[in-house]
């Protein structure tokens, strides 16, 4: 039988730290892969980000709506 498992939260960046409030980004590199952490501390709309590359995404906390070109919002 498997036995069930949950993730510990993460820790967050203690804001005094901190070069924005808002897409904060921490990077985790490897040889051939890199990890991105954006933390956002404080209320923000129409945040622009762009990628060049594929890209997975995942909310940890919190909510965030993405407005993409003449589509409608999603959550």
């Amino acid at each position: 039988m498997f036995q069930k498992s949950l993730l510990h939260s993460v820790e967050l960046s203690h804001e005094k730290s901190l070069q924005t409030l808002i897409e904060n980004r921490s990077v985790f590199s490897l040889e051939n892969c890199e990890l991105s952490l954006f933390e956002t501390h404080q209320y923000s709309e129409k945040v622009p980000l762009e990628f060049n590359d594929f890209v997975v995404t995942s909310m940890l906390r919190g909510k965030k709506r993405i407005h993409y070109q003449d589509r409608m919002p999603f959550e």
